[in-house]
């Protein structure tokens, strides 16, 4: 799921790259398209590994709480990080 979002944010982002306006303006765009949808799906798939942590065995809390680490990870890398590289790297203002 994690590259799932990526790869939505960055689909949306493309669309709004096409329809034109400064970096910030399209990332803000961006956002507001996929953003929620982003969010959500993380929010429910750490809370359905979340449950593992309460359980018995010891490697079902540990693969939850790697599970629900690497979930909020990649959030956070598509929320921070991702438009910080698509500034940097995106050669948009060049064209």
């Amino acid at each position: 799921i994690a590259v799932d979002d990526t790869i939505h944010f960055l689909t949306r982002y493309c669309e709004e790259r096409r329809s034109g306006g400064d970096h910030p303006t399209i990332i803000r765009r961006s956002f507001s398209g996929v953003g929620s949808a982003l969010l959500m799906t993380t929010i429910v798939l750490i809370t359905g590994l979340a449950s593992a942590i309460v359980g018995d065995s010891r490697d079902a809390r540990l693969f939850g709480t790697m599970g629900c680490l690497t979930l909020a990870t990649a959030l956070l890398g598509d929320i921070a990080f991702l438009p910080a590289l698509l500034r940097r790297f995106d050669r948009h203002d060049a064209e």
